[in-house]
């Protein structure tokens, strides 16, 4: 708590500044395109970038199967178009009588999809089973022949139907609108490589625009589904799988950046931001930044900058080894730049006062805010 109080206090000292002035004598950098490797297992100075990209935050959806109404929440993706809105044509049948549908925000553009089930072979071998029972059947009764009494027997007291067991839904197959032209008959199908209960598909590729730029982008995506006797309903998530990387000269000295899609929507630009809820302050994550990272120890959080000094939210002025830089950064992560910032904040100080050292106690420096970012606009 004592932490994060430290790191509010330079917040709302600067909240009230919005506005930005490119830093002369700006540092940029061109930052190459990796998609994450899932099938790595350790964690080496080669793959870190690869391992921080995994824990990113995922666009989220549900959907309720059945059971009681009203036990729908909201889902996290940013999409505000509707299912309807984005897919004109899709299968014209599938093998679960509940599709699962969905629409992901993903750069400039909202892509639909469907998951759906994939028949087993043994679901085949048994309905093959029945028909040849079924014939059996009817090739025997014909022979004996029926009476008119059975028959009236059988139609006025029928034999009581089996109750179906209650099963999850195994959602194994998924329609993603890949080309984005609101079509899902003409995109190959991806069949996931784990099923059951909990489902895991291959990395999916794909190109994307981003405020005009062609990306190619990657995600994996995953759906997990529920039934019990009183409620049924399907998750589903879809995770960045691509990240940027490269680096940097501060100072004269080549540092090590890297960039992730930390909101998994494919851009990398997205700010820390703030948002208030009945006088409840929360973040709304943007995307993350690395400088010089390092191997995470267990102390340490994926998902909060405050907890690594080379950790960073994205934003527009962050501390660099007690220095205010100015953030710029393409929204598809090609390019970055660092320099120094020419907007005013608390923490400036005299040079001749800089040059005398650290600040008395009890008065905050710029290091006493390193590892965290913000953005002073609040977007």
């Amino acid at each position: 708590m004592r932490e994060w109080s430290r790191y509010l206090v330079g917040v709302l000292a600067v909240t009230g500044l919005c506005f930005f002035v490119p830093c002369a004598g700006a540092e940029t950098c061109t930052l190459e395109l990796k998609r994450v490797d899932l099938s790595a297992r350790t964690v080496s100075p080669e793959l870190l970038g690869d391992f921080l990209a995994r824990y990113s935050n995922p666009q989220s959806f549900f959907q309720q199967l059945g059971g009681p109404r009203g036990m729908i929440p909201r889902t996290n993706s940013e999409s505000t178009l509707k299912f309807a809105d984005v897919i004109k044509k899709e299968p014209g049948k599938y093998v679960t009588d509940t599709p699962f549908r969905g629409v992901a925000a993903l750069g400039s553009g909202h892509y639909g999809f469907v998951l759906d089930l994939a028949p087993s072979e043994k679901d085949d071998q048994e309905d093959d089973e029945k028909e040849s029972k079924d014939d059996k059947a009817v090739e025997k009764k014909e022979e004996t022949g029926a009476s008119l009494l059975s028959m009236l027997g059988d139609a006025i007291a029928p034999p009581a139907p089996s109750r179906p067991e209650n099963k999850a839904v195994s959602y194994t197959r998924l329609y993603f609108d890949l080309n984005h032209n609101g079509d899902l008959t003409d995109d190959e199908v991806i069949e996931a490589t784990a099923s059951g209960t909990y489902s895991i598909f291959p990395t999916v590729e794909l190109t994307i625009d981003v405020d005009g730029k062609k990306l190619d982008y990657a995600f994996a995506f995953r759906v997990y589904s529920r039934v019990t006797s009183s409620y049924a309903y399907a998750s589903a998530s879809l995770n960045s799988a691509a990240y940027r990387e490269g680096e940097i000269t501060l100072d004269g000295k080549k540092r090590r950046v890297v960039l992730i899609d930390f909101n998994s929507n494919g851009r990398f630009d997205d700010a820390v931001s703030f948002r208030t809820n009945d006088g409840a302050v929360s973040w709304v994550m943007g995307d993350m930044l690395y400088i010089d990272p390092e191997s995470p120890r267990m102390s340490r959080s994926l998902f909060s900058a405050a907890s690594g000094g080379n950790q960073y939210y994205v934003s527009k002025l962050i501390s660099v080894d007690g220095q205010f830089l100015d953030l710029v950064i393409d929204p598809s992560g090609e390019t970055l730049s660092l320099g120094p910032t020419s907007v005013p904040h608390p923490y400036s100080r005299p040079e001749e006062e800089q040059l005398a050292g650290p600040h008395p106690a009890g008065r905050p420096t710029p290091s006493g805010l390193s590892g965290f970012s913000f953005d002073p606009c609040g977007g």
